[in-house]
């Protein structure tokens, strides 16, 4: 207790001693306004590389996204962050996660800033975009040394938020186990930039992680989070885009600024997809597994689209083509799936008219598979089922029903216009709808 309590005082004389003033609610108001965007320090790795520095006091290039969060389940202000190898949000790139958590500290009415390590860190890459996953998490869900907290406060101009480690307070294993190793830090944050010195010393001083540099690692915003997540992160993949409700929904991301990734088949005809631009090309066959891996490869994506089915085929692909999808999906991290299946799948087995179970027997016991496969597949996921498909003008009347005994017809138009206003619902993540237009009367409007 009483070491406890000498270093917090010694903190306190620290920070008096450099004119900071105490002040932990403007603290706290200036951080949610400034810790938000995607930050790289290039302008200071490539000044180092042009004043031929030294290679252990360079400064590697590094890449950081902060997004503000809502977790209700944990004190204070909460900012998601992620660093990855090359700035994009490819999974495979993401090489750091966690949660900054800053609060105020009681005994010394400074600010801490925490650092929560996710226990489970693979379930959340990139989970500023499925931010209500995040709202569920409480402080037993990570890992944290309270030891290695910067007690941090902003100076009188208001321009500058500043702040260490506690001297000797920190403290891990090297990778090898056979030293202690000492964190040197403090963090330096502005209106459009944080700066840190992270590093790792062992009981000689030699620096084992880290640059020898005193100049701390200095991120600059370069992109605010909305425009980041739109060049990055709002990429949607679309199988059967070629035809049907695959183009209607690519159509309408398109026009929205979407960027997407249609999947193809070698055979498919194209020219619609190719008029609309904002298109990028997967080509393959969804019933082999490493066509439909290789197609989330070269891009990250916020969510896929399924929309697989074929009457004609020898082999139909309702059930293993989607399973192949979810598969993938789940493999790149791809938290969001939404799946069109039908009307007369799963529990609405009953819903349609005797004549129509009878014709689609086959095909609605793929699909009750497919929609299985996914509903226990752990993603994000939203089913539609249509009724009786139209290729019509979009009347603007399609509906949801989750009552299984629902039935009617609805155009595809209308079809992809629920299918995008679900992708931006997260309330419908989990859930099963029937897809009807009730102003288009079953069986007299089908012909």
């Amino acid at each position: 207790m009483a070491k406890t309590l000498s270093r917090t005082l010694a903190i306190g004389l620290s920070l008096l001693a450099t004119n900071v003033c105490a002040d932990a609610d403007t603290t706290l108001a200036l951080l949610e306004q400034w810790v938000h965007g995607y930050y790289n320090n290039a302008a200071q790795a490539a000044a180092d590389q042009d004043r031929d520095i030294p290679d252990g006091h360079r400064h590697r290039l590094m890449h950081q996204l902060f997004a503000p969060v809502d977790m209700p389940n944990i004190p204070g202000l909460t900012i998601f962050q992620q660093a990855s190898t090359d700035g994009s949000m490819n999974p495979r790139w993401i090489v750091r996660l966690g949660v900054l958590q800053f609060f105020v500290d009681e005994q010394t009415g400074l600010v801490r800033q925490r650092e929560l390590s996710f226990k489970q860190p693979d379930q959340y890459k990139n989970a500023h975009l499925n931010e209500h996953r995040l709202a569920e998490l409480h402080l037993a869900d990570f890992d944290f040394d309270s030891a290695c907290d910067f007690f941090i406060d902003n100076n009188p101009a208001q321009d500058l938020i500043e702040g260490p480690i506690p001297d000797g307070s920190c403290q891990i294993r090297s990778p090898g186990g056979d030293k202690i190793l000492t964190a040197e830090d403090r963090i330096e944050i502005t209106p459009d930039g944080y700066g840190f010195l992270g590093r790792y010393v062992d009981a000689a001083g030699q620096v084992m992680w880290g640059t020898a540099s005193n100049e701390l690692n200095q991120l600059q915003r370069v992109s605010s989070l909305s425009d980041y997540v739109a060049e990055h992160g709002s990429r949607v993949i679309v199988f059967g885009a070629s035809r049907g409700t695959g183009l209607e929904v690519t159509k309408l991301l398109v026009a929205a600024g979407i960027p997407v990734t249609a999947f193809v088949r070698p055979s498919s005809n194209t020219s619609a997809l190719k008029s609309l631009g904002g298109v990028d090309f997967a080509v393959g066959d969804a019933m082999v597994p490493a066509d439909v891996q290789a197609a989330f490869e070269n891009h990250y994506h916020r969510a896929v689209l399924s929309s697989l089915g074929c009457r004609g085929c020898e082999v139909r692909p309702d059930f293993e083509a989607n399973r192949n999808v979810v598969d993938a999906a789940l493999a790149s991290r791809v938290r969001r799936m939404i799946l069109i299946t039908t009307i007369g799948a799963g529990d609405s087995r009953d819903a349609p008219p005797w004549i129509v179970r009878w014709m689609l027997k086959e095909v609605t016991e793929l699909k009750t598979r497919a929609e299985t496969y996914l509903m226990t597949s752990g993603l994000d996921y939203t089913i539609l089922r249509p009724g009786g498909l139209k290729d019509i003008e979009a009347t603007r009347g399609g509906v949801l029903s989750e009552d299984p005994t629902t039935f009617g017809l609805i155009g595809r138009a209308d079809l992809a216009l629920l299918t995008i206003n679900c992708l931006n619902d997260a309330d419908t993540i989990g859930r099963v709808f029937s897809t009807i237009d009730p102003s288009l009367d079953w069986p007299w409007d089908m012909f």
